[in-house]
């Protein structure tokens, strides 16, 4: 479906084989160029999975405070400022704002333009579609989109919204900013959870009664858990 929108390149890239972590993994295809970022060779992790960094309370709440600061700026619109461009604009302003503001948080980030036709029947940008950066890449020829038969495809400028942070030749997919936050959010996750699991066991542990008495009478066995808990009491 989204190969339609683009045109074919020249033949096809060559495969570059990638031994570290960071290979993204997908069941159809895998990335032709190597991630640079330390991080997520160390971790064995892509891009798109730094977002679950995003379920922490305090690095969401700081995501959401710098892009609501954003969205509460006016903004306007230079030259031609006529309404029907500033109702176009406005419809897909904080969806372009949020995918631009990705590229912060995983180093790049790529939005499909969806477009249809108005009650005019004038094609307009309906809606912006986030998409997995891992199936792109940064070319002299411009922004690559990899099928998945292996080929590379040139996008068309007007059906992809990219953005990427210090993104260059040596380093195709951008700086991440979550990444670097990476192992602060690992230690603190993962450190309450196995405090939580050594709190459990040792610092509350389940009491153990044992008893000599092995009887299938009922009375003696109630005489016998009476007389443990008594016990246990004093």
């Amino acid at each position: 479906m989204f190969s339609r929108f683009f045109k074919k390149d020249a033949p096809k890239t060559r495969r570059v084989v990638v031994k570290a972590g960071a290979q993204y993994v997908d069941p159809t295809f895998s990335l032709t160029v190597a991630d640079v970022d330390e991080v997520l060779k160390r971790a064995n992790l892509t891009r798109s999975d730094l977002q679950k960094l995003l379920y922490d309370d305090e690095i969401y709440g700081a995501c959401e405070r710098r892009i609501s600061g954003v969205l509460g700026n006016p903004w306007r619109l230079e030259g031609d400022n006529t309404p029907w461009l500033y109702d176009a604009v406005s419809n897909i302003f904080e969806a372009a704002l949020r995918i631009i503001m990705q590229a912060k948080w995983l180093g790049a980030s790529v939005g499909e333009l969806i477009w249809a036709a108005d009650a005019d029947g004038i094609m307009r940008v309906q809606s912006i579609a986030p998409r997995k950066i891992e199936r792109f890449v940064q070319r002299d020829a411009g922004l690559m989109f990899k099928e998945q038969g292996g080929t590379e495809i040139l996008t068309l400028p007007e059906k992809v919204l990219y953005n990427g942070v210090n993104v260059h030749k040596d380093n195709p997919y951008g700086d991440a900013l979550l990444s670097r936050v990476y192992w602060a959010w690992f230690n603190k996750n993962y450190g309450e959870q196995f405090w939580s699991r050594y709190a459990e066991r040792h610092a509350s542990p389940l009491t153990v009664i044992k008893s000599a008495v092995n009887t299938a009478n009922a009375d003696d066995a109630r005489q016998e858990l009476a007389a443990l808990a008594a016990a246990a009491a004093n």
